[in-house]
């Protein structure tokens, strides 16, 4: 699996009802509309994934995870987990723990100082 569709189930897995609108997707992977469509057209094929269009607005489809791609992202996750364990979490010192949470938070949240 590319880290590409590895980021795509982890956002979808994390999203409420595990789908998002295909824009936001595109957005929080800094993807083009493009670029987004040809990677889910790939993992709709492999069955990871699925489209489906708004029933209240024809602009807007969503990508669902598929109970296939969260049973692949939880088996990638934990090859993902492992190595950030072996080449990162490895390294860190128990007082360098702390501050490297907190700055990591802070990455993930940027509204939140």
């Amino acid at each position: 699996m590319s880290m590409a569709e590895y980021d795509v189930l982890h956002h979808l897995a994390q999203a409420s009802g595990g789908r998002l609108r295909m824009r936001d997707l595109a957005d929080a992977l800094l993807y083009t509309t493009s670029g987004i469509t040809r990677l889910l057209d790939r993992m709709t094929s492999a069955g990871l994934v699925m489209r489906e269009a708004s029933a209240t607005d024809r602009r807007v489809v969503y990508a669902e995870i598929t109970a296939a791609g969260r049973t692949r992202f939880r088996q990638a996750a934990r090859t993902h987990l492992a190595g950030i364990q072996k080449h990162f979490g490895s390294t860190l010192r128990d007082e360098e723990a702390d501050p490297v949470a907190a700055f990591m938070q802070r990455l993930a949240d940027p509204g939140q100082h």
